[in-house]
């Protein structure tokens, strides 16, 4: 049985051409149809269908913005400067704006998933092993007390993000 992979995606609105302007009007097409799906840039190509990825804005401000499910196969790939990316379809399950309270702050990821891992270096390259998504998963349900939490369900083989709001 495969178990599906979690990505760490990272975005920092001060050092990209994808700005604040551009995630204002994909998370409002979002917020009017969550269905929606986009395509977001990963330093790897081993991305498959029905992995798991978390959005992490870093920066100024910096936090967990996002997370939902890779539901398209490499799409595209490009060569950015020195390095090479690779473009996937992803569809959000919960995301918030730009602006507002992140699900966990950077102090609160930082219990949870190594500093290494929420670099920008290494946006779309590590994924969460097991202690990781445990200690991700207490803390969000301890912040939100059940209001919100990640659950990992099996479906035909395959981990699958569901979020409970």
């Amino acid at each position: 049985m495969n178990e599906a992979n979690i990505y760490i995606i990272t975005w920092k609105p001060e050092q990209t051409s994808y700005g604040e302007d551009q995630y204002k009007k994909d998370y409002m097409a979002w917020w009017n149809k969550p269905e929606s799906k986009f395509t977001w840039s990963f330093n790897t190509k081993k991305c498959v269908n029905g992995d798991l990825f978390l959005l992490v804005q870093q920066g100024i401000s910096s936090g967990l913005l996002g997370f939902g499910i890779i539901d398209d196969s490499e799409l595209e790939s490009k060569k950015s400067g020195e390095s090479l990316d690779f473009f996937f379809g992803v569809q959000f399950t919960q995301w918030r704006d730009c602006g507002e309270e992140f699900f966990l702050n950077r102090k609160e990821l930082v219990t949870a998933i190594p500093k290494n891992k929420l670099n920008t270096q290494q946006s779309g390259v590590l994924t969460l092993n097991q202690d990781e998504i445990s200690r991700l998963d207490t803390l969000l349900l301890q912040k939100f007390n059940k209001e919100l939490a990640i659950f990992f369900e099996r479906q035909q083989g395959n981990m699958r993000g569901k979020a409970i709001v």
